[in-house]
C-alpha cells in the first residue's frame, strides 16, 4: 500500500515537472483567420483559405463549416449550420471535405459562398474549421482544429450603430491596479470592429495615463466586454476615466466615436485602516501599562 502511494506521488510530481507534450506544438495554421466578404443578394462568391503545414510529413485535413456566436465574456460558441439566425454556414459549399497538405508547404482550399436571393440584409457569419484527420504518432504534436471566420455583409440598407452600454471602474483594495470594464453593444444589423482606449485624468484635468482596449469584433444585436487595468495608479487622489471606442461607417475606417466617463476616488482604505488599528493598539497598550504601573505603585505602598 505504501509503495502504491509513493509511486502515485512520484507520478504526480513528474507530471507537474514534465507535463505531457500533447499540446506543446501546433502542426499547422490557416490564413486568413478572418475573411470579410461584402456581396449582394443572389451573388456567388469564390474564395480560398490557405492551410500551412509546418511538419516534414504530409498532413491529412478534414474541413467543414459551422455557425458561431460570441458571448459577452468573449467566449465563442459553435453550432451546426443554420442554428444561428444570422447563419452563413448554410451558404458555404466546399469542393473537398478532406485533403492532404504536402510536407512543409501550403495549400489553397477553395470554397463558394452562394447568397440566397431572399437573404436578409446585414451581417451573416460562419466559421470554416480545418481539423486533423489522422492519428498523432509523434509526441509533442497537437491534433485539433483551427478556424477561419467568415464574415459576410449582404448589401442594401446596412445599419452600423453601436453604443457603450456600460462602463465600470473597480478601485483597488490591495496594490495599485485600477480595473476598468467597458460593455459595447452593437445595435445595428452588421458586425462592428472596434478599437478603444481609456484615458485617465487627475482632479486638475491633466491626462496622467492611457490604456489600450485593443480591437474586437461585435456581432449584430450582441454585447462584448473589454477589460483593461490602469497599472501602478497613484495611491491617493480623485480621477476621471474616459472610455473612447471607435468603429467605422464602413469596413475600412474608424470614424465613429462613442464616449463614456466615470469619476472615482482612490483612497488607501486598507492601509489607513491598518494605521488606525495600529494607533489604537499602541494607545491601548499605553493605557494598560499606565494601569499596571498604578497597580504596582499602590501595592508597594
Amino acid at each position: 500500500m505504501i509503495k502504491k502511494i509513493v509511486f502515485a506521488l512520484l507520478a504526480m510530481t513528474l507530471l507537474l515537472l514534465f507535463p505531457a507534450p500533447l499540446f506543446a506544438q501546433v502542426t499547422y495554421s490557416v490564413a486568413p483567420s478572418k475573411l470579410e466578404i461584402s456581396a449582394a443578394r443572389g451573388d456567388t462568391v469564390a474564395k480560398t483559405v490557405q492551410v500551412i503545414n509546418k511538419e516534414p510529413t504530409p498532413l491529412k485535413i478534414r474541413v467543414y463549416a459551422m455557425d458561431y456566436r460570441i458571448n459577452p465574456d468573449n467566449t465563442f460558441v459553435f453550432s451546426k449550420p443554420g442554428n444561428e439566425t444570422y447563419s452563413a454556414a448554410t451558404w458555404i459549399e466546399l469542393q473537398k471535405t478532406e485533403f492532404t497538405v504536402p510536407a512543409k508547404s501550403a495549400q489553397a482550399i477553395p470554397f463558394t459562398l452562394k447568397i440566397p436571393a431572399n437573404a436578409e440584409v446585414g451581417g451573416h457569419y460562419a466559421v470554416i474549421f480545418f481539423e486533423s484527420a489522422q492519428k498523432v504518432k509523434k509526441e509533442g504534436l497537437l491534433r485539433g482544429r483551427i478556424g477561419s471566420l467568415i464574415m459576410v455583409t449582404v448589401k442594401g440598407g446596412v445599419a452600423r450603430q453601436g453604443i457603450i452600454a456600460g462602463f465600470k471602474v473597480v478601485r483597488p483594495v490591495f496594490g495599485r491596479n485600477v480595473g476598468t470594464e467597458v460593455v459595447f453593444a452593437n445595435d445595428g444589423n452588421v458586425h462592428l470592429t472596434t478599437r478603444g482606449k481609456i484615458d485617465f485624468f487627475n482632479s486638475s484635468g491633466r491626462k496622467v495615463d492611457s490604456e489600450d482596449l485593443g480591437e474586437i469584433t461585435v456581432l449584430p444585436k450582441t454585447k462584448r466586454i473589454m477589460k483593461v487595468d490602469w497599472k501602478d495608479a497613484p495611491l491617493f487622489g480623485r480621477f476621471k476615466a474616459v472610455a473612447n471606442v471607435y468603429y467605422g461607417s464602413d469596413l475600412k475606417t474608424f470614424d465613429v466615436k462613442k464616449r463614456a466617463t466615470r469619476s472615482f476616488l482612490i483612497f488607501p482604505w486598507v492601509y489607513f485602516s491598518v494605521l488606525v488599528a495600529a494607533f489604537l493598539l499602541l494607545y491601548l497598550l499605553k493605557i494598560l501599562r499606565k494601569r499596571s504601573r498604578s497597580v504596582s505603585e499602590a501595592s508597594g505602598q
